[in-house]
């Protein structure tokens, strides 16, 4: 199990308080003053060090990612999880409110994009583009909007870049949503048919809705 070793804040502080407590009774303006200052601010740290130690906490372990078995899949997986971690992150760093709920929606259809290739690995060939440029692009370009609006400034080059941004953005979602509804074309298909045919059935039988009595 990993350990982190937390050191108490308490000495710094006391070694401070050491030179205040000196200029305020004794005298600070020669150098030799200023030596023996320090040597104390040293020795009240010492003390404060013996007193207040560090303490050494145990950490969790770290958790074991799930795998597939499917090198591929892990990895596109993997790839998902950094990216909607790295939204959510910006979400809340972004000060614009539009461009922070562009970031929390990139963030939630990154997830269900994830979860739907995992559910169908035999998608996974169909997200090449998706998984090496769409994604790692959308988080440059947020990480970007997100440094640049954090500098405070509307310069020509930080300013009109974010506007360029901003006006991507509803573009990228766009990419996102169209992604993750291509995922469900097979299904949908099934299930088209199997409506015609349910249909198809429910007329054959007299039990369809058009006013018919059933058999």
């Amino acid at each position: 199990m990993k350990t982190k070793r937390i050191r108490s804040v308490v000495p710094v502080y006391a070694a401070a308080a050491a030179w205040v407590l000196w200029s305020l009774t004794l005298p600070l303006f020669r150098l030799h003053h200023i030596l023996l200052c320090a040597g104390f601010s040293f020795l009240v740290w010492f003390i404060a060090r013996k007193i207040w130690k560090d303490k050494i906490v145990e950490l969790p372990a770290d958790p074991v990612p799930e795998t597939t078995g499917n090198e591929a899949l892990d990895r596109f997986v993997a790839n998902c999880a950094l990216a909607q971690g790295e939204f959510l992150r910006l979400s809340g760093a972004i000060r614009d409110d539009a461009m922070s709920l562009c970031a929390a929606r990139l963030s939630e259809l990154t997830g269900k994009i994830s979860a739907r290739v995992r559910q169908c690995p035999e998608k996974l060939p169909k997200m090449r583009r998706f998984d090496s440029y769409f994604l790692p692009s959308a988080v440059k370009l947020a990480d970007a909007y997100e440094r640049m609006g954090a500098e405070g400034i509307e310069g020509e080059n930080i300013g009109g870049t974010m506007i360029r941004i901003q006006n991507a953005a509803p573009t990228l979602i766009s990419a996102f949503e169209n992604q993750l509804d291509s995922l469900y074309s097979d299904e949908a298909v099934d299930i088209s048919t199997d409506i015609t045919v349910i249909e198809n059935l429910m007329k054959a039988e007299g039990l369809s809705s058009d006013g018919k009595e059933l058999k």
